[in-house]
């Protein structure tokens, strides 16, 4: 009786051993590091830009993303199974996704003074993305691309109206002035706005000025 039980002991090893193997994959060491490594670097950005910026869009972005890495890298030491680790590294991404979108808007010295960090920062969001799907599993489908901000100078000449366009690759969904070249004040949707086929902003009246334009790919 008790070979009996032995041997069918066995066989249940024997078959679930694969799915406790699957289970158990993401326990790696690699995985463990790399969530810290994601969690670490993004608190370290977050606290920069919010000493740079104070309550700004791009500290609430980053903020979002600093709790998301937080929560994935408890999650992990915790144990959760794969399923649950891959569920909230999607929050991560989706928060990193954010931050970038943001992270155009913004001022040329904030760029400068943060984009080692954010390089730093996706390098090993890459590593983390690569540990979580290293068993085989399907990398998430990319997000749409959404929309961008470009900045486009843009000119009146002799108070007639002028189009610049937002390139080939994309159309603009809206148009706000970042600086002013003009002694003529630009007002908007008075004497600049975006084109009826949303492939360029005008200008008219003698306003010249710098746009910040955002643009669907």
């Amino acid at each position: 009786m008790k070979q009996k039980i032995n041997t069918w002991f066995a066989m249940l090893v024997i078959l679930c051993a694969p799915a406790f193997a699957h289970a158990m994959h993401w326990n790696a060491p690699n995985i463990m590091a790399a969530a810290h490594d994601v969690d670490t670097k993004a608190e370290l950005l977050h606290e920069t830009v919010h000493n740079l910026t104070g309550g700004s869009q791009l500290g609430d972005a980053a903020h979002a993303l600093a709790d998301a890495a937080e929560h994935l890298h408890e999650v992990v030491e915790m144990g959760a199974d794969i399923d649950h680790i891959r569920e909230d590294f999607q929050d991560v991404s989706n928060a990193l996704d954010n931050l970038r979108r943001v992270y155009h808007t913004v001022s040329y010295d904030i760029m400068f003074r943060t984009r080692r960090m954010l390089r730093d920062l996706e390098h090993s969001f890459f590593t983390l993305r690569m540990a979580v799907y290293e068993d085989g599993g399907h990398f998430p489908p990319p997000p749409p691309p959404g929309p961008v901000v470009r900045q486009i100078a843009c000119s009146s000449v002799n108070f007639t109206q002028q189009n610049c366009y937002v390139g080939s690759a994309g159309s603009a969904l809206d148009v706000n002035l970042v600086a002013q070249y003009s002694n003529r004040p630009c007002i908007k949707n008075s004497n600049f706005g975006i084109t009826g086929d949303q492939t360029a902003i005008w200008v008219s009246g003698g306003c010249r000025g710098l746009f910040n334009v955002t643009v669907r790919q």
